[in-house]
């Protein structure tokens, strides 16, 4: 159960269009967390602190209709839960994969209940808040089973 209140820190893992939509920005590129994201959690630790807003990248990791890559988020996550550090995950924080458009793809609403749905490897412990749209839904994965 989490605490009443607690603090926390995050790793941006937006990736919005600029120049009208014709370029994408992947935030955790640009930051260089792909190749340091071990320093990143030595660094969340040495603060002592035990909850982190973190999220899979969502343009690498949603690759279509049912096509899904978890290689990052698997390594990632399991090494956050070694560590005791809570994942508060945000599946998509801000942008979407190409292959979808941009938020106003009236399939967004669908294809993502179905995308933040899913029986992922995320490890026991990871709480899901999706926050995109009037998609709302807090979900605990344990395992690979769903817990609602």
């Amino acid at each position: 159960m989490l605490p009443l209140f607690l603090f926390a820190t995050g790793i941006e893992n937006s990736y919005p269009t600029i120049n009208g939509g014709k370029t994408r920005v992947d935030e955790m590129e640009k930051c260089g967390h792909y190749k340091h994201w071990s320093a990143d959690f030595d660094c969340v630790q040495e603060m002592g602190i035990s909850y982190l807003r973190y999220g899979p990248p969502i343009h690498s990791t949603w690759l279509g209709p049912d096509q899904y890559d978890w290689t990052f988020a698997d390594t990632t996550f399991h090494d956050l839960r070694k560590r005791d550090i809570v994942a508060i995950t945000d599946l998509c924080h801000f942008g979407v994969p190409d292959w979808i458009g941009s938020f106003q793809n009236p399939d967004f609403p669908h294809l993502f209940a179905d995308y933040s749905c899913l029986r992922v490897s995320i490890p026991l412990g990871a709480v899901i808040y999706p926050r995109e749209r009037n998609v709302r839904l807090r979900v605990v994965f344990r395992s690979l089973r769903l817990v609602e």
